[in-house]
């Protein structure tokens, strides 16, 4: 998870920020894109790319009945209705494929449309389609390797120079620390970068001396007694100047600067004859990796202003000039100690003048921001010191501009930001937060708000949250944000059943999101399918990812590809609902819960308490249609293949509504009389089987019962078939889809 959201954030942005200061070396021609060109499959995943023939020809491997079943799908017959051979086609691709065929369990119709999404994506590359930056993100390319790739050979010296000194100078933040992974995630991906390009600077110099004086420079930090070795250096210096983190418990930022200080002894072989054992003192990143709340504290000086002026009035600008000044001394003081450690300069007089300056400067300052912060909240520390201090102990208030000056006060706010805040609904948190007329329903929500109020317009920002940011009514606030504050977006979604992104006991649905913060580009979305995997499939989960466009404007939707995206997206004013009455006889039962099937019946199914008398069913609600063809009809619809891949689609992956089941779109009306009179009997043959699917669970002494649908299928298909031909005119590229989607979701051991 580190490493997805690691390379795809900081990668992209030293890519841009390269573009931005060297636009010839990006156009379409230019050796970057033309190295991609040429790469072939070589930056594909090896989980896509695995086993796949050579050749265009993606099923000539495969066993010949397999091969058949494609042949008829090639003839169209599903578009000619035969639903016979449909059947056949998709019993037969659903069968298990050979470990020969993919690296992780995967039916035949999974293998073929992996083999079919390689073969379109190489294509991409070979034509030269793929030409910015963001489609490596879209595409899922290795992008880590391919830029370690192309800067061991690029040909343009001004390329490297402009892209190191993107890499020297970006700034990455983890606003929620803790131990510090996505840092030492960030770490390990900037390493290879600095020395790759060190490495070719030193190419250049040597082949060509006297000629590159910038490289020159650069290369002389490293070189001399300053430093053990070249890794040192580099781990040296991302730590100082890359690597950002803020956290609420002071015992985690212990932890991830503990951490991050081994990774920097583990560069260093110990010597025993030399003074230190030939180590170098550490740095002091104490001003990169700080204790505080991270929503509490002024963000930027604005907002400092605006409280000065309402508290001070007329005496606001002269106390306002005093702030400035006081800030530009610590920002100073602080530029100022970070060269003294690079230069190794740790035990020189000026070193422990500039450290014992800064950390002064910055109490005072902290102290009088804290004073005024704490007005906002009510409180007067002159009037009330014993309430002020509780204040400062619960809320333990954070000055961004402050504690970040050069990066959040001068240089617009931090370049990426990556990570996992906690997972804390609103009414748990145990202090105040300034809403200022946002709402979430859970603390994270505040956390990307506040992540967007310290990143510059061109960052990245990547985060690992909870799936009810997608379509929870608590985070309606959240998902605008995004929208608005964002170019780009990639959203893919993980279940926690029957394996979850987390291990031990935190169980929870996960959402990933990558970030483009860049206004200058167009505005692009893009989703997933929601993932359920087994652990031994984990290897592949993020190397398998694809993604799919669609218009952002409320929720979030969860689509597997372009084909569901076109049916399930469309408007129309012939949903459910509009054949629903409040009161009516005619009557449809749903278990409010699914997994693999959704129950729609026209019977409560039974249940019956420790003393085998029946009992109400309390997960079980129900719905009402103005009459029995609507209901017939509705039934087949809700229990078939076609709605489950909607609410896997929309829903939340476990808890089913009215609003799940009445917002499907099915044109009723415009049935045609014999289509409705072979739905009409496959609603008796529907009904006449429902009780050879029922299967009871005991639960706290109680006998639940419930119908297990997807037993039917078989005959759902079949109604699924008819209505497709009223939903749209591609029945056959959707039945597969729905096929595959639900085949790749339906969690049986393959």
């Amino acid at each position: 998870i580190t490493d997805y959201i690691g390379k795809n954030t900081i990668i992209p942005f030293l890519l841009d920020k390269t573009q931005k200061t060297y636009k010839n070396a990006f156009k379409p021609t230019a050796q970057l894109w033309q190295f991609l060109k040429q790469s072939g499959d070589a930056y594909i995943h090896g989980s896509i790319k695995f086993g796949i023939p050579s050749g265009r020809d993606l099923i000539s491997d495969l066993p010949e009945n397999i091969q058949s079943v494609i042949e008829i799908e090639r003839d169209d017959q599903l578009a000619k209705g035969n639903i016979s051979h449909g059947k056949l086609i998709h019993e037969t691709l659903n069968e298990k494929a050979p470990s020969e065929f993919s690296s992780t369990p995967e039916t035949y119709l999974e293998l073929i449309n992996r083999r079919k999404y390689y073969r379109d994506v190489k294509e991409k590359i070979e034509t030269g389609k793929i030409i910015e930056i963001n489609d490596f993100i879209t595409y899922n390319l290795n992008i880590r390797q391919f830029i370690q790739d192309f800067l061991g050979t690029v040909e343009d010296p001004e390329f490297l120079l402009r892209f190191y000194r993107a890499l020297e100078n970006i700034t990455i933040l983890d606003p929620t620390v803790g131990s510090g992974a996505f840092l030492f995630a960030a770490l390990n991906i900037l390493e290879p970068l600095y020395e790759i390009c060190l490495e070719r600077m030193e190419q250049y110099v040597i082949e060509e001396p006297g000629k590159y004086s910038a490289f020159e420079k650069i290369l002389s930090q490293v070189s001399g007694d300053n430093h053990p070795n070249l890794r040192y250096f580099i781990y040296k210096s991302i730590i100082l100047n890359n690597l950002y983190g803020v956290d609420i418990m002071k015992e985690a930022v212990e932890i991830a600067k503990l951490r991050l200080f081994l990774k920097l002894v583990a560069a260093v072989e110990v010597n025993p004859q030399e003074k230190n054992f030939g180590l170098e003192p550490l740095p002091d990143i104490d001003f990169n990796i700080r204790a505080g709340n991270t929503l509490v504290g002024f963000a930027h000086e604005d907002e400092l202003w605006d409280t000065i002026s309402k508290q001070e009035g007329m005496f606001a600008d002269e106390i306002v000039n005093s702030f400035k000044e006081e800030i530009k001394l610590v920002s100073k003081a602080y530029e100022h100690f970070q060269k003294c450690q690079i230069t190794n300069d740790a035990k020189s007089d000026d070193y422990r003048e500039a450290k014992s300056v800064l950390i002064t400067r910055q109490k005072v300052l902290n102290k009088k921001l804290d004073q005024y912060l704490a007005t906002n909240y009510g409180i007067k520390w002159e009037e009330n010191p014993k309430g002020y201090n509780a204040w400062l102990e619960s809320h333990q208030p954070f000055h961004w501009f402050a504690q970040f000056y050069r990066i959040v006060g001068s240089n617009g706010g931090f370049d990426v930001v990556i990570g996992n805040p906690p997972y804390i609904r609103i009414s748990k948190v145990q202090y105040s937060l300034d809403s200022d007329g946002f709402n979430s329903s859970d603390l994270y929500g505040f956390v990307i708000r506040r992540v967007f109020s310290i990143v510059n317009n061109e960052a990245k920002f990547g985060f690992i949250v909870m799936h009810n940011l997608s379509f929870s009514n608590g985070f309606s606030d959240v998902r605008r944000m995004i929208r608005q504050q964002s170019s780009s977006a990639w959203f893919s979604f993980y279940a926690r059943i029957p394996a979850g992104l987390f291990s031990g006991d935190v169980r929870v649905r996960n959402c990933v999101f990558i970030i483009d913060c860049d206004a200058s580009k167009n505005k692009t979305y893009y989703t997933t399918r929601i993932h359920r995997w087994f652990s031994e499939n984990r290897v592949a989960l993020f190397p398998n990812l694809r993604y799919t466009g669609f218009s952002f404007k409320g929720e979030i939707p969860r689509f597997p590809d372009q084909n569901l995206m076109g049916l399930f997206s469309s408007k129309s004013n012939q949903q459910l609902a509009t054949y629903c009455l409040k009161i009516s006889s005619h009557k449809l039962f749903f278990k409010k819960s699914a997994y693999n099937w959704i129950t729609v019946t026209p019977t409560s199914p039974p249940s019956f308490d420790a003393l085998n008398k029946p009992i109400e069913q309390t997960q079980v609600s129900e719905i009402r249609f103005e009459s029995e063809e609507a209901k017939l009809l509705s039934m087949l619809y809700l229990n078939g293949k076609i709605n489950f891949s909607r609410w896997l689609c929309f829903g939340d992956e476990f808890h089913v509504t009215n609003d799940d089941l009445l917002s499907a779109v099915l044109p009723i009306n415009e049935i045609s009389a014999t289509d409705k009179d072979q739905l009409f009997a496959l609603a008796e043959d529907f009904v006449g089987n429902l009780d050879s699917t029922l299967q009871f669970k005991l639960n706290a002494g109680k006998n639940v019962g419930s119908y297990n649908t997807a037993k039917l299928w078989y005959i759902t298909d079949s109604s699924d078939h008819i209505f497709l031909k009223y939903l749209t005119n591609r029945s056959r590229k959707i039945v597969e889809a729905i096929e595959l989607h639900i085949g790749q979701t339906i969690m049986t051991q393959k």
